[in-house]
């Protein structure tokens, strides 16, 4: 161990590890499963509900998510070091820090009796969310580019590229647009789904809430309508686009009502969408749990959840399919390359293809 390895370990042991672990013990969701408090579901707002798993938090990535106090949040992941201390010293910093939470929280999943949302057991608040996807969401995983001066991330994996590309040939197949129409991808990671739109001549948008996929998109990349922010009503004009695509997004988001008014409005009557998201219905074991229930995923939704969702705010839908967990299950002639369907979904996925009424 060298010098400065030694001086980080007493520094990190000594002084830093005991005030993360004062101010995660005064987060959120330790004070709520403390209270034994029970939330009603978000959706409907109906009280009965069963208990379906506790997830113990131990990703590093989904901390941030149980708190709503930014300064405590910045201090656990360090958000200011990152401006005073070199790039190696802060990863290990960011490393050491998360680790040290690991499986000291959990937060429990019920099902609502009446709707049949798949939920978590905490009151996620809005602002805080936006908060953790703008800034701290996969933080570890940021780079600085010392050109622009601005934090990017961005997957270049052979799967995750080619699963990209397989979103957005099967939408163009199955919806058949074409120039002029636009497409937005509603949460669109570093832009591979947009930029393939573009390739093919569609005027394309996209909109993620991560400040450092977004630069990707729009540096790295060089996509021309990418917007950073929350997906809402007001971010687009109303019947504006002719498809959307939103691929295992809506399980992170808080609003459920808000995000399906928002796809209604932004489509022009008759107008495509296709969503995918993991799905309650795929889960059939204890492996399937945990690719399901996994701490990033405010909502698990099941397919007649979908389907009286989507029916509720004027979608017709024109095509539903499942991706079970264990992929030899699927259908051969449905299997592409990576495990991924040939309609670009993930194993545990239903994809729903709809259109405006």
């Amino acid at each position: 161990m060298s010098m400065r390895q030694r001086l980080f370990e007493i520094i990190f042991r000594s002084w830093i590890h005991p005030r993360i672990m004062r101010a995660w013990s005064q987060a959120d969701i330790n004070e709520f499963n403390r209270k034994e408090l029970k939330i009603p579901c978000p959706y409907c707002g109906s009280g009965r509900s069963d208990f379906v798993y506790r997830w113990v938090i131990d990703h590093p990535d989904h901390f941030g998510l149980f708190d709503n106090d930014a300064k405590r949040i910045s201090l656990i992941y360090g958000r200011t070091l990152r401006r005073v201390l070199p790039e190696k010293t802060y990863l290990e910093y960011t490393e050491r820090a998360l680790n040290s939470l690991r499986g000291l929280s959990h937060v429990d999943y019920r099902r609502c009796a009446s709707c049949d949302l798949v939920f978590q057991n905490f009151p996620h608040d809005t602002g805080s969310k936006e908060f953790y996807y703008r800034e701290v969401y996969r933080i570890r995983h940021n780079r600085k580019d010392q050109e622009l001066g601005a934090n990017l991330y961005g997957r270049g994996d052979e799967r995750w590229v080619y699963q990209q590309k397989l979103i957005g040939k099967y939408f163009l197949e199955v919806t058949r647009l074409k120039r002029p129409a636009q497409i937005l991808d509603v949460g669109c990671g570093e832009g591979l789904v947009v930029r393939y739109f573009e390739d093919k001549g569609i005027d394309a948008f996209g909109l993620e809430p991560s400040e450092p996929m977004a630069n990707y998109a729009k540096y790295r990349l060089r996509l021309r309508n990418i917007v950073c922010g929350p997906y809402a009503s007001d971010v687009y004009p109303e019947n504006f686009f002719e498809g959307i695509v939103t691929h295992h997004v809506v399980e992170h988001v808080v609003d459920i009502k808000g995000f399906f008014s928002a796809l209604a409005r932004h489509l022009k009557p008759s107008g495509y969408l296709l969503l995918q998201t993991p799905c309650m219905d795929n889960l059939k074991s204890k492996e399937d749990r945990d690719k399901i229930l996994s701490g990033g995923h405010l909502y698990v939704y099941s397919e007649k959840f979908l389907k009286d969702a989507l029916a509720a705010f004027n979608f017709e839908i024109l095509e539903c399919r499942k991706t079970p967990c264990d992929f030899s299950k699927l259908e051969p002639s449905y299997q592409d390359l990576w495990d991924t369907s040939t309609w670009g979904d993930d194993p545990c996925g239903i994809s729903i293809l709809g259109r405006k009424r």
